[in-house]
């Protein structure tokens, strides 16, 4: 693999190649025209919710992928983790989750669109016991309105005051009263973990809706669960 970087982390976006030196994006991707969107939208908190304190810092990291394994004709491998150490970079021991983008023979993906569902700007925000914290992050989506979409994914970095007590994330349907199934995701870590959903493509229904981003506790006790940083909607679409 390439040592070569994209660093996601907040509002520091930086292209690095091994030695740490600026190079130009378009060398990081010989067949992909990404384009990056970030619509935030205005989100509110509930009475219920718990304003947190600052935490380290979570990475995003795009490196590039020969062909092999992973990807028959190669790709974007995607590590996330936790900048334990606060040396703005992704080691080894610090990723806690790995996604493979592969291209087709005709090298498929052309676009990519993230919408920012919650943004706490390097803070956090918590909910415990039966309560859970709605945070309203698209009004008026419609698939519908997308072209040649290959997955939706979305990802949130939560964790857990305790051990035997999951934070749990949804997207939910406000306007159908409804989760979107597949999209539940959850971690009992006590540090931060950017947690990376399944493509939920086949299960966005066809039609305009309202869609929330939710965090709550597993068990209805006086454990605080958390979330922090940025959470997005990511759509990538073909050719």
């Amino acid at each position: 693999m390439k040592e070569r970087q994209y660093i996601w982390e907040g509002k520091l976006s930086l292209l690095l190649d091994a030695n740490h030196k600026k190079i130009d994006m378009k060398k990081i991707i010989r067949v992909y025209f990404s384009v990056i969107i970030g619509f935030i939208f205005f989100s509110c908190q509930p009475e219920d919710g718990i304003n947190g304190i600052l935490g380290l810092n979570s990475l995003t990291i795009f490196s590039e992928v020969e062909p092999g394994l992973d990807c028959q004709y190669g790709g974007i491998r995607i590590d996330v983790g936790l900048d334990s150490n606060a040396n703005l970079a992704l080691e080894e021991n610090e990723i806690e989750n790995t996604k493979f983008v592969c291209e087709g023979i005709d090298d498929p993906i052309s676009k990519e669109t993230r919408i920012v569902l919650h943004n706490d700007n390097g803070g956090a925000s918590g909910t415990s016991g039966k309560y859970i914290n709605n945070y309203p992050a698209i009004i008026k989506f419609n698939i519908g309105n997308w072209t040649n979409i290959s997955s939706i994914i979305y990802t949130a970095n939560i964790k857990s005051d305790n051990a035997n007590n999951n934070a749990i994330v949804d997207l939910y349907n406000a306007t159908n009263f409804s989760v979107i199934n597949n999209s539940i995701l959850s971690t009992n870590s006590t540090e931060y973990v950017n947690v990376i959903s399944n493509n939920l493509l086949d299960f966005f229904p066809e039609s305009e809706i309202n869609i929330y981003l939710r965090l709550r506790s597993q068990n209805t006790t006086d454990d605080t669960v958390w979330l922090s940083n940025k959470s997005e909607l990511i759509i990538r679409q073909e050719n």
